[in-house]
């Protein structure tokens, strides 16, 4: 991700917050990315705000995919950190109870 795409990030995200639009997890994630790739505390503070600002399902009615569950083994196979190790069996054994719930 280059400067030019974190700008274009920044700029939709600061758009969508000012303009109150419907966010989405991908919105999250980009901005998440775009923050942490530049390291700025405005950037930090817009996602902070972009991730407030997305919409919070009911209990029980998130649906968990097996992208999910690719990304996050990655994520916790790329960094090592247990905090992410412990996010991919969450994830994983949510789905797995999701399927289980499906099959009754």
């Amino acid at each position: 991700m280059n400067q030019s795409q974190i700008a274009q990030i920044v700029k939709e995200m600061s758009q969508k917050v000012t303009d109150g639009t419907e966010l989405t997890r991908d919105d999250v994630k980009r901005m998440a990315e775009a923050a942490r790739r530049s390291g700025k505390i405005e950037h930090r503070a817009l996602y902070s705000a972009v991730r407030s600002l997305l919409p919070v399902p009911a209990e029980g009615d998130e649906k968990i995919t097996e992208d999910e569950i690719k990304e996050a083994a990655e994520k916790a196979r790329k960094s090592g950190r247990i905090e992410d190790r412990v996010s991919y069996v969450a994830i994983k054994t949510k789905l797995q109870e999701q399927e289980e719930s499906a099959n009754k």
